[in-house]
């Protein structure tokens, strides 16, 4: 309580009064948007009845949604060893967000650094095609150069919005389904804000394990304000479903197995049964393939590379990056400020005393 006294004390001499008013002010406006969009929230979730109304509520009560209250069991674990739904990651890529929160950006910022990133061929905007890197002047001569290419919207997450056009020879595909040029042209009109990227073709041991979709590692960075060096904390190897398709998400009801930061080896897959209590497989549910077990080919060269990335965008400390392991190595498909808990699937975030550094850190910035 002295220490907020202190700081608007200080403010006030400083800045003077009208803006303290005005300072606070935006900081009360904050908070009840916040609180606003988190009773909308927990309405819904009653509305759904996915849960029970002791899960919806108690979850609530404990700073998260009722999915992450029983994806990372927290009625059996200390809730405090979790960064929370609630807030948890606000204003710690403050400024930044502009660079890991747009695809767009993160390709232009990062290609001339590394090539573990797609060929950016261009945008959509408008409806409207906009070459970058590329000769071809439309979305469909694109696709008869490249054969298979990838539309994202440039901000947002979960899989939404994503296309992959495919030109077999004949015709088109669009998610594998077939489709005229005039179809995919009229497609393209209803969009904006897009990005056009190369498609990555996956190593084989995910094709072999599920082969319908790009299966994903998510890699955790911080920057640790001890040493002030990017350091790998956390990893989790997501795969796709016939519910996810034709992207692995895990929000779109895909499947996530943890990944040994230290050897690169999967673990099992984290499942949760009709009552909300997990319990595992070694193999993918779909298709029987084993999953635990099998190490991550190029792991070491994977987290130098995110790491290096991470040294060069660190004024967002915290990035959760998206890795697609080739067969010539890694590839880095988004940057994004964590909001899934697929992180902490094993083990909270507030275990790992470097995690811990970080929030203290922005705490009292």
């Amino acid at each position: 309580m002295w220490k907020l006294l202190e700081r608007v004390t200080t403010y006030y001499h400083s800045e003077g009064l009208l803006r303290l008013i005005g300072g606070i002010w935006l900081i009360l406006g904050q908070n009840v948007h916040s609180a606003c969009f988190t009773l909308a929230q927990l309405w819904d979730d009653i509305c759904e009845r996915e849960y029970s109304l002791r899960t919806i509520f108690v979850s609530y009560y404990r700073g998260f949604k009722p999915k992450t209250y029983c994806w990372l069991d927290i009625q059996n674990n200390d809730p405090n060893c979790y960064a929370a739904d609630v807030g948890e990651y606000a204003g710690l890529n403050s400024g930044y967000e502009d660079v890991t929160g747009n695809d767009y950006a993160f390709y232009r910022l990062s290609k001339r650094y590394t090539d573990a990133i797609p060929d950016l061929y261009g945008t959509i905007e408008n409806g409207g095609f906009v070459p970058v890197d590329t000769q071809e002047n439309s979305i469909l001569d694109l696709v008869r150069t490249h054969r298979i290419i990838v539309l994202k919207p440039m901000t947002g997450s979960q899989g939404d919005g994503f296309y992959r056009i495919e030109y077999n020879g004949s015709g088109f595909l669009i998610n594998d389904e077939l489709r005229s040029g005039q179809e995919v042209q009229d497609t393209i009109e209803k969009l904006t804000n897009y990005t056009v990227t190369e498609y990555i073709t996956q190593h084989d041991y995910c094709s072999q394990i599920y082969e319908r979709t790009p299966n994903t590692i998510r890699i955790l960075t911080i920057i640790d304000p001890r040493t002030h060096e990017s350091v790998v904390l956390r990893a989790c190897h997501r795969f796709g479903s016939s519910d996810s398709y034709p992207t692995d998400n895990w929000s779109r009801s895909g499947y996530a197995a943890p990944v040994d930061v230290d050897t690169g080896r999967i673990k099992e897959i984290i499942l949760l049964n009709e009552i909300g209590q997990r319990f595992y497989s070694e193999q993918h549910p779909e298709t029987g393939s084993q999953v635990t077990g099998i190490t991550v080919p190029y792991w070491e060269k994977s987290k130098d590379v995110v790491r290096r990335l991470a040294d060069l965008h660190r004024p967002a400390p915290i990035i959760g990056w998206d890795v697609i392991i080739t067969e010539d190595g890694p590839i880095i498909i988004e940057a994004n400020t964590p909001g899934d808990h697929l992180i902490q699937f094993e083990k909270g975030l507030y275990e790992d005393a470097r995690f811990r550094r970080l929030m203290n850190t922005q705490a009292t910035t």
